[in-house]
């Protein structure tokens, strides 16, 4: 498998986006009931290898707000990093 260059979070993003582990949310949320009712309900669901939460979240419409929210993407860098055989990041 050729090495994966990762320099900044764009680069993480395509990369998890290719590897089937980001799920971007597209519709319009709202950043203070919605975002954190669709993160509790993801965090609590399970992946086909039975673990929680499963893939980063990527908020791209955020009610009021200029800039899209990741979720997830600071406590599974070292998580995705190992599923993208990167050693780390």
């Amino acid at each position: 498998m050729p090495e994966i260059k990762i320099e900044n979070l764009n680069d993480f993003v395509r990369e998890l986006e290719k590897a089937g582990e980001l799920l971007r949310i597209r519709e319009r949320v709202s950043p203070i009931c919605e975002i954190s009712e669709i993160t509790d309900r993801h965090s609590k669901t399970r992946d086909a290898d039975g673990n929680y939460g499963g893939k980063a979240l990527l908020f791209e419409k955020c009610g009021g707000l200029v800039v899209s929210l990741a979720h997830q993407f600071d406590g599974l860098f070292q998580t995705h990093a190992h599923r993208l055989r990167r050693p780390r990041i």
